[in-house]
């Protein structure tokens, strides 16, 4: 965390919420729709001697949590998509499949 506020708000709250980050679509050749953004919050598995160079790009504060809890919590690890994988293709089904049926419901 780069500001102290969103340590304290998240002590505050009890909660780990997400913020919203705005990702390339376009690989998914949905017309109109380039970008969606998806709900994230960032976590990393960094032992504690390597965890300097880290603090000084991504800021000195944040709260330390087991890889199990995370586990048990059902944290989801990042996914990174091969345009040409079954798992883009899925993507651009539930896309395509989503917008077409808020079209639907709009008439």
């Amino acid at each position: 965390m780069t500001e102290l506020q969103y340590l304290k708000k998240t002590l505050q709250k009890k909660a780990l919420i997400p913020r919203y980050y705005e990702e390339d679509i376009s690989y998914l050749s949905i017309t109109g729709y380039d970008r969606i953004a998806f709900p994230m919050k960032c976590f990393c598995d960094i032992h504690l001697n390597k965890l300097a160079p880290h603090m000084e790009f991504y800021g000195y504060y944040g709260i330390g949590i087991t890889k199990i809890w995370g586990m048990f919590q059902g944290i989801q690890p990042i996914q990174y998509i091969n345009r040409d994988s079954y798992l883009a293709k899925d993507f651009f089904t539930i896309f395509f499949e989503a917008i077409h049926s808020d079209e639907e419901n709009e008439l």
